[in-house]
């Protein structure tokens, strides 16, 4: 550019107002040029595994995202059970991957839950949002398998029958009488834990009529959030006795005392 000598001679003022329109035309670096930076984009967003169990357990969220600065983990749906994750959010995401933990706790309802996430990445100018999902399964039914009175018969004078019976996913079983009749039957009536079996005995009195007699007991398992029963019917007593015996006797599983802990029912008249 040639010597500006000719300036020298120019007012004051008027040497300020050449000299402002003289330097907004110096070009500026495309830096600061006011272009915008690129959007923060998430390409892909995953957990592994996509599934739990009703227990729940953990999943390892991963993406890969581009021109982020930062990335956030954010829970989208509202859940009865525990969800633990970083809320924070991290610039270990710059170099291009995201890589977090998610432990999600157990599901005690039947129904299956969509547990929804959205993984966030930002930058100075913009955000982008990708959801993804974690399907956790409902806890499984109660389930009484088979259910049986030992000895299945009994004279007309009563007796003593014992209760098996084999359930699954159940936390407690409870034995109930069905049928109504003129005899005691006498049994504990109280929820007991039982995982995988139970096992009780019932004392049925004497039939003092002339027509057999079936005597209905229901098995029922139970859960969280289900329950289960299967029916069993000790028979037999189908005599008349001339001199019925009213035996006075407690069902339990364990010591016939107040130290078992149980409810012990006499059906009677």
């Amino acid at each position: 550019m040639a010597p500006l000598t000719w300036l020298r001679g120019l007012p004051g003022p008027v040497l300020a107002g050449v000299l402002a329109v003289l330097g907004s035309a110096v070009p500026v670096s495309a830096s600061a040029s006011g272009h915008p930076s690129p959007s923060a984009v998430v390409v892909e967003v995953s957990a592994s595994p996509g599934s739990l169990p009703a227990s729940g357990g953990t999943v390892a969220v991963t993406g890969s995202v581009k021109h982020a600065t930062s990335c956030q983990l954010q829970l989208l749906s509202h859940e009865p059970f525990p969800v633990i994750y970083s809320h924070n959010p991290t610039s270990g995401c710059e170099g291009g991957d995201y890589a977090a933990d998610v432990t999600i706790g157990a599901n005690t309802g039947s129904a299956k839950r969509l547990v929804a996430f959205t993984l966030i990445a930002r930058n100075a100018s913009s955000s982008f949002a990708a959801k993804f999902y974690v399907v956790l399964a409902g806890a499984p039914s109660a389930v009484v398998v088979s259910a049986s009175a030992s000895p299945s018969s009994l004279p007309p004078q009563g007796g003593e029958v014992t209760v098996v019976g084999v359930v699954k996913h159940a936390r407690s079983c409870q034995l109930q009488l069905l049928s109504k009749q003129s005899f005691p039957v006498i049994y504990a009536s109280n929820l007991r834990p039982c995982v995988s079996g139970f096992r009780a005995h019932v004392i049925i009195g004497a039939n003092t009529g002339p027509a057999e007699r079936l005597v209905a007991f229901s098995l029922v398992a139970r859960n969280t959030s289900s329950s289960a029963d299967d029916q069993l019917i000790p028979q037999g007593l189908d005599h008349l006795f001339p001199q019925p015996v009213r035996p006075r006797l407690c069902a339990s599983d364990g010591p016939l005392s107040s130290e078992t802990g149980e409810d012990l029912v006499a059906a009677a008249p």
